[in-house]
């Protein structure tokens, strides 16, 4: 389902195109659309939490995001978003693809926003394992070996659910709020 589709009711689709041109506002107006360094992303308070998936990265913007404690109200503001994907480009550049809101730490996916219906597929994850990184932050260290079970592999906490919105639909044929996973972009999450 695209922002084209004919099932898709008009005032869902003026609130899919809203939420991604306020997106692209909210990053714009801070320079991180487009290429840019790890070192860069790290001077804008985004920090990589050591995933490579199809390509992909995810850096979170910790001072933004609630993800393990149950505080904090701002929820959806284009101007703290909480994480960006990139795609690696070559040469130690890093584009930034998608902007990804994460919902506060307590949210489940029986109380994500209504934005656009089935075009906005919020999704969440149950099997990671987080550490601290080499900047003081969390990274993921690894999936958990049993549910909840990290094995002494830093801490399991399941995220809240989170919505990504892409910015370059390079490569992206499944929409602009698809998820990614091992294979790169996928059109539907099974969490």
């Amino acid at each position: 389902m695209t922002l084209e589709d004919p099932c898709l009711a008009a005032p869902d689709r003026a609130a899919a195109q809203s939420l991604i041109d306020d997106t692209r506002s909210g990053l714009a107006s801070v320079g991180l659309l487009g290429d840019k360094t790890d070192a860069e992303l790290r001077a804008a308070g985004y920090f990589w939490i050591n995933d490579r998936i199809g390509g992909f990265r995810h850096y979170v913007n910790w001072s933004y995001t609630n993800l393990f404690i149950g505080v904090g109200t701002v929820e959806m503001d284009p101007n703290a978003i909480e994480s960006l994907v990139v795609r690696e480009v070559g040469g130690g550049r890093l584009r930034v693809v998608a902007a990804m809101y994460v919902l506060n730490a307590g949210r489940t996916m029986s109380s994500v926003p209504y934005i656009a219906g089935e075009l906005t597929t919020w999704h969440d994850h149950t099997n990671l394992c987080w550490g601290i990184g080499e900047w003081g932050t969390p990274v993921v260290v690894g999936l958990t070996r049993a549910p909840g079970d990290c094995g002494g592999r830093g801490f399991y906490s399941r995220t809240p659910p989170m919505l990504h919105v892409w910015m370059d639909m390079t490569g992206n044929a499944c929409g602009p709020f698809a998820g990614v996973d091992e294979g790169g972009v996928m059109c539907e999450h099974d969490h």
